[in-house]
């Protein structure tokens, strides 16, 4: 199922207007997910001053072209963010 999900990060809340969709700026490429891999969903580090924070939002869809096999399937994704200081 996994490469069946298109992932998109950006720099703000869930859109409340449409529910479904973000509504900052993109902070890297969309990209589909990858079975047993990783993939950088972010342009480059990030960095935040000392007590900053930042609110990324997560859209992941199915993409358009997804086979009738997967209905009823489901697929756990886990999410690691690497923090260090300057």
């Amino acid at each position: 199922m996994a490469p069946h999900l298109n992932t998109l990060l950006e720099d703000g809340e869930p859109n409340s207007d449409s529910g479904n969709r973000c509504s900052g700026n993109s902070l890297g490429p969309q990209a589909r997910l990858v079975k047993n891999g990783s993939v950088d969903l972010f342009d480059g580090p990030r960095t935040l001053a000392p007590g900053e924070s930042e609110n990324v939002c997560f859209q992941i869809r199915l993409v358009t072209d997804t086979p009738t096999s997967v209905e009823g399937k489901s697929v756990d994704v886990s999410f690691n963010f690497h923090a260090t200081t300057a």
